[in-house]
């Protein structure tokens, strides 16, 4: 319901302008707006009800950002078997999984970030898992693995709509994560 108190208001404009406003802080739901002018010598006009007062005029659906990701695990390239911390791996490649979640229950992805333990993290050269559903099992394959070279990663949840999470999810304390043996 209406109580008089604007939401946002311009500073006075000449006769005839057209003003724009930019109301910000809507939660998610159905609204109805209306205008209604002041001159400089504080005289009000009628309100002048947007839509004749019928109806939703907008609504906002707000997307909240997807949790962290969770059980983070890599497992061999071939089959589930586990890859143990710091293990010599012998495959040319690893998988990278981690469990997904949305509070909206779109569908979400794991991205994930993998780098030679001795290079810091930068956000670039992600893999993207799938989109399942939240609840889900993302996992992507990280392939070209570069013998002898002992690698960390990360982790962060993306939601269908391209919204992170707040914050990446180190595997391991961002440590040695495997080192490639082939």
């Amino acid at each position: 319901a209406f109580n008089g108190t604007p939401s946002a208001s311009s500073g006075l404009v000449p006769l005839g302008s057209t003003v724009t406003l930019t109301v910000s802080s809507l939660t998610q739901g159905d609204y109805h707006w209306r205008a209604w002018t002041e001159d400089q010598s504080a005289v009000v006009s009628g309100f002048s009800e947007f839509n004749g007062a019928v109806g939703v005029d907008f609504s906002v659906d707000t997307n909240d950002i997807p949790a962290g990701p969770s059980s983070l695990r890599q497992v061999r390239l071939v089959g589930t078997t586990a890859i143990l911390t710091a293990a010599n791996v012998n495959d040319a490649g690893v998988i990278l999984k981690s469990i997904v979640t949305d509070p909206e229950l779109n569908a979400v992805r794991a991205e994930f970030e993998l780098k030679p333990l001795a290079a810091p993290f930068t956000g670039a050269g992600t893999i993207l898992g799938p989109l399942v559903t939240s609840g889900g099992v993302s996992a992507a394959q990280a392939l070209g693995l570069v013998p002898g070279t002992t690698y960390h990663w990360r982790c962060r949840a993306v939601d269908a709509g391209g919204l992170p999470c707040a914050s990446w999810v180190d595997f391991n304390g961002a440590a040695a994560a495997f080192t490639a043996a082939r």
